[in-house]
């Protein structure tokens, strides 16, 4: 099958086949959830209350379950909070049956037990939450939804589960972000990023710093997430509002070679400036002896003699810098100064 008769999804499994798969990113994130568990459970200030509810015992949190314990906190969190968050769903029910809250009222924040369920990839938890009356679209304080606290967990399953109960792709909490800006800021599974694409998340949608999602992997070189948000069509020119800088800079800064490449072959301006420096991507890379990235720049046409608004050009910062590298680089290019 010819790459422009593929479908959606299965343009997006081509892109991402070598990514880490969500059974084995969720295995690493339920180790750590387990180790928590165990130390909140060894800690001796812990209440008994929430002793029941964190170890799973049923006959106990039930007896023990009034109204001055169920609206108590510890360690800022409800017992709901903390049993929706490790999955202990016969306790989440028990809860509910004697009147809970599920809305998240009682946390300053607005976070409920959906979002901790969510964040933490209890997928079974978040089902009952639902059937229970739990709203897919709830949001906290910060205009978060579950689908985001999901996102930025990197919980796979649990994503495509909100997608399924209609969470929205593409809503937007107080700051601009989406539920794939979060998922790309997070970097803790691939596969979030091609769940989210696969139900229409937009590729380019700028946070109120006009930050777009692929400018966290292009600063962390994440080559692979990279790949996959530009293979639908996101912007490799996108520039953020604070300081104008682009995904190339922020990749040509970190030395990320591959993220480079990958942002030029699809049409990256390497000539492109910042906003508060004045300063095109070799200028960064020069700064911070990036040889390689040095190198596809100046293939891809940088210009070897460009000035920053302090009259400093790549020259002048690998010299100041000590990169005789790049030095070497610059000066067969032609650079003069």
């Amino acid at each position: 099958m010819g790459e422009a008769t593929m479908n959606l999804l299965t343009w997006i499994k081509h892109v991402w086949r070598t990514g880490r798969s969500d059974s084995v990113e969720d295995k690493h994130a339920d180790e750590r959830l387990t180790k928590e568990l165990q130390k909140l459970l060894a800690d001796g200030t812990l209440p008994p209350f929430f002793k029941a509810v964190l170890s799973g015992d049923v006959a106990n949190a039930s007896q023990m379950a009034n109204e001055a314990n169920m609206s108590a906190t510890w360690k800022y969190k409800t017992p709901m909070e903390f049993a929706a968050k490790y999955g202990k769903g016969d306790i989440v029910s028990v809860l509910i049956d004697k009147g809970a809250d599920i809305t998240g009222k009682g946390s300053s924040i607005g976070y409920t037990p959906l979002m901790a369920a969510a964040e933490n990839g209890q997928a079974t938890v978040v089902e009952l939450l639902l059937a229970r009356g739990a709203l897919v679209e709830e949001k906290s304080k910060d205009g978060g939804t579950p689908l985001m606290r999901a996102a930025y967990g990197g919980r796979a399953q649990t994503v495509r589960l909100l997608l399924s109960k209609g969470a929205a792709v593409n809503a937007t909490c107080n700051d601009g972000k989406t539920p794939l800006n979060y998922a790309c800021r997070s970097r803790r599974n691939p596969d979030v990023v091609s769940a989210l694409i696969e139900a229409g998340a937009s590729v380019n949608a700028k946070d109120k710093e006009g930050e777009t999602p692929i400018m966290s992997p292009a600063t962390f070189g994440q080559s692979k997430v990279v790949n996959l948000l530009l293979s639908q069509n996101a912007d490799p020119n996108a520039a953020r509002k604070r300081d104008g800088w682009t995904p190339l800079m922020m990749a040509a800064q970190g030395g990320h070679a591959a993220v480079v490449k990958l942002l030029l072959a699809k049409g990256a301006n390497v000539n492109a400036r910042d906003t508060t420096l004045d300063r095109p991507a070799l200028l960064e890379a020069a700064a911070f002896g990036r040889v390689e990235v040095v190198k596809l720049l100046l293939a891809n046409g940088a210009d070897a003699n460009a000035q920053d608004k302090g009259g400093d050009t790549a020259l002048r910062l690998a010299a100041y810098c000590r990169h005789p590298e790049v030095i070497a680089l610059l000066k067969a290019a032609g650079a003069r100064r």
